[in-house]
């Protein structure tokens, strides 16, 4: 079938530059400790000078909810990086992507200087709203959503080098946690802690073998990282494949590094052959490391986030990305023997878990979640998945909250409840779109039992098209203790 007859092909459209603020309306009440900002990233504008962009190299788009009592205001901004401003200047692609080369085919020989177009993640994290992909981040305008400066990790970024698009808060310190990666035939690899001023408190720097990396995890000994592919240098060089076209995998690709955080030589654990892009997360217990992931068997080349024809224009091979599975890895750390165990029924991706249980034993977690009456393209790509699902990481088993027929459910942010007790008090926000009524809200589900649906919704008359990932900002901002 044809992506013009489906509804789903909203994904591929070009979206404003700005969203005005807009209030918007609630169906039923929000509850009290929803105060505060859901964020989400994505694709904006889709396509430049008649080029087809992917959808993970499009510009990206910032879109905050801001929730007070009885009100909800949304307003949006494209993350105006210097390659959106060029490439809109000069009208047309000016930068190789992972996914896009530039158009002229001698134009990609030996150019690694990829383009930054910020389309993946967007947190916050003390005063400030960063935008993230792996070239680099941007800090936000608070007001505007416009880019303010380049976070550079205090001068330790430096062009070339990749930074983890996926930082995470350790609850123990209120620390941003994040790498900076320079690739090389070893690559360079430093481990940061910052406060919120942004400034360096710890830095942790070591060499780990070349490859592709995406997640952070974090024990109280250990930063953690993957491999999750490795790239065939020269024939990137070459330039006749975009740089994603290029990665390799095999059964020894798959290495996970336990890097000391006070310092020391990093451990290597080869796992089993499978892709792994998001943590849930990861906690020491009885002398081994537990970190729960998202695997995929074989190779990923999310090459149906291009459309059809500008796929078949630039000769690459239609792939369906395998589907993802919930894994939970017990690391002996004598011995690094691995024991796995996958979470049956339920297919996920884009994970997170209450805040405060960062780096510590937990239980929880949640993520976007495949159903059965998803109307999709690529079955195992998260981007078309429609539920939230809560997974068990005790029991072993995960329960899911459908949209409507059709509907995508973004990832959801989790949101704390301070006046009830346990792991899962709380809410999670999902936006969900209904390309068919071309309609979107966002809802607001019991943590405890989000099957049970919506206790509110928060509607708005348009789509966004891909949504990556989604925060939360408090307006309190200060550290949560654990509450058991």
């Amino acid at each position: 079938m044809e992506h013009a007859a489906q509804p789903n092909q909203f994904i591929f459209e070009d979206r404003p530059q700005q969203l005005p603020e807009t209030v918007l309306r609630i169906d039923g009440t929000i509850p009290s400790a929803v105060r505060g900002r859901f964020l989400f990233n994505g694709a904006g504008q889709m396509r430049i000078g008649g080029q087809q962009l992917h959808g993970f190299d499009a510009y990206g788009r910032v879109v905050s909810v801001s929730i007070e009592p009885n009100v909800a205001v949304l307003k949006g901004h494209h993350v105006t990086t210097p390659l959106y401003r060029d490439e809109l200047a000069q009208n047309q692609v000016t930068k190789r992507r992972l996914y896009v080369n530039k158009p002229s085919r001698w134009s990609n020989l030996f150019d690694l200087n990829l383009g930054n177009s910020c389309n993946h993640n967007v947190y916050s994290f003390g005063r400030h709203v960063i935008a993230s992909q792996d070239p680099g981040h941007f800090i936000l305008s608070d007001r505007s959503l416009e880019v303010a400066k380049p976070f550079d990790c205090g001068g330790l970024h430096k062009p070339g080098m990749n930074m983890t698009p996926m930082p995470r808060v350790d609850p123990a310190t209120g620390r941003l946690v994040l790498w900076l990666q320079k690739p090389g035939p070893k690559d360079q690899f430093i481990f940061v802690e910052v406060d919120e001023n942004l400034k360096v408190v710890r830095q942790t720097s070591c060499k780990l073998p070349a490859g592709l990396r995406h997640d952070i995890a974090f024990t109280d000994d250990y930063y953690i990282v993957t491999r999750f592919a490795g790239l065939n240098v020269p024939k990137v060089l070459w330039g006749a494949s975009p740089v994603f076209g290029a990665v390799t995998f095999n059964e020894k690709t798959s290495t996970l590094h336990l890097v000391p955080r006070q310092g020391g030589k990093p451990r290597e654990v080869l796992l089993p052959d499978r892709m792994h892009f998001h943590y849930f997360n990861a906690f020491q217990e009885d002398g081994t490391i537990v970190l729960d992931t998202i695997g995929y068997r074989g190779g990923v080349t999310f090459s149906r986030l291009l459309p059809d024809d500008a796929r078949e224009r630039i000769g690459v091979e239609s792939t369906p990305t395998p589907v993802p599975e919930i894994l939970r890895y017990r690391i002996d750390l004598e011995t690094l023997a691995v024991e796995e165990r996958v979470m049956p029924d339920i297919v996920c991706e884009a994970p997170d878990i209450h805040p405060a249980y960062r780096g510590k034993p937990y239980r929880y977690g949640y993520a976007s979640a495949r159903t059965s009456h998803d109307d999709s393209f690529d079955e195992g790509a998260y981007i078309w998945f429609g539920g939230v699902g809560k997974l068990d990481f005790e029991d072993n088993r995960a329960s899911v909250w459908s949209a409507p027929a059709g509907a995508t459910a973004s990832p959801p942010a989790f949101v704390p409840d301070p006046e009830r007790s346990g792991e899962d008090a709380g809410y999670l926000l999902s936006w969900v779109q209904e390309p068919r009524e071309r309609r979107s809200c966002l809802v607001i589900l019991d943590a405890k039992n989000p099957e049970q649906g919506p206790v509110a919704q928060i509607h708005y008359d348009e789509l966004f098209g891909l949504i990556s990932h989604v925060s939360w900002a408090p307006s309190n901002t200060r550290s949560k203790a654990l509450d058991d």
